[in-house]
């Protein structure tokens, strides 16, 4: 005999069966959301020798490096993704697509540039406790819940850096105006928890580096080994 929520399921799935939203293909797992051909083939990787300038972006002496996933395609599938993510409440994108960049990370940068993950600390960018309230989550932390959940890597939380200050949001600012919006805007609680290990900050889209250039220099004085930028999308 089925049980209920076996049952509930199977007719879900039926009703509303799961499909890739790159091609519309029929997926069996209803968590999802790209095929593996998809996953392959329908982007283009901005950094793949992983230069630490990614192109003509050049980084902070805090950071070490950056990586993203795949280029920001305006009115594409990474802007859907994230417009899923962030306003449409499917924070199980985030996780799916934290998942799968934690293959990368292994592939990259663990036994390399982190020799041992047992030194690595993720830390999504923090949301203000007023836009959390809103959305429900911070979609960098269900980001980071994924790719935590694939390598057994610890997620810091607010407990150990927070937005203390609600800022406007920065579609619309250049570098400069984002920069003077995030001033006081993040507050560092437990330098303990990042001393001497490698930090990855965790964002959806690597934009202007205004935000995690902000946060990188809050963390830098608790001396972690190294600071790293890794994100979905790279506009």
């Amino acid at each position: 005999m089925f049980k209920s929520a076996t049952l509930l399921k199977g007719l879900e799935q039926l009703a509303f069966p799961a499909t890739c939203l790159g091609c519309g293909m029929a997926m069996p797992d209803r968590m999802d959301v790209l095929c593996e051909q998809c996953l392959q083939l329908r982007f283009e990787d901005p950094n793949p020798d992983n230069d630490r300038s990614c192109g003509n972006i050049i980084l902070p002496d805090e950071i070490d490096f950056l990586d993203a996933m795949w280029m920001y395609d305006k009115d594409g599938i990474v802007q859907t993704l994230m417009r899923m993510l962030k306003y449409e409440g499917l924070d199980h994108v985030g996780l799916f697509l934290g998942q799968v960049v934690a293959g990368r990370i292994a592939g990259r940068h663990l036994g390399g540039r982190i020799p041992d993950k047992t030194q690595l600390v993720l830390l999504p960018v923090p949301i203000h406790k007023k836009r959390r309230k809103k959305r429900g989550y911070n979609q960098a932390e269900r980001i980071a819940r994924g790719i935590g959940d694939v390598l057994s890597v610890p997620v810091a939380g607010d407990e150990v850096v927070s937005r203390v200050r609600h800022t406007a949001t920065q579609t619309r600012y250049n570098f400069e105006k984002r920069m003077h919006n995030l001033k006081n805007a993040f507050e560092l609680h437990q330098p303990a928890a990042l001393e001497g290990k490698h930090v990855l900050i965790i964002d959806d889209v690597y934009t202007t580096g205004s935000t995690c250039f902000t946060l990188s220099a809050i963390i830098k004085p608790a001396s972690p080994a190294s600071i790293g930028v890794v994100t979905i999308g790279l506009a």
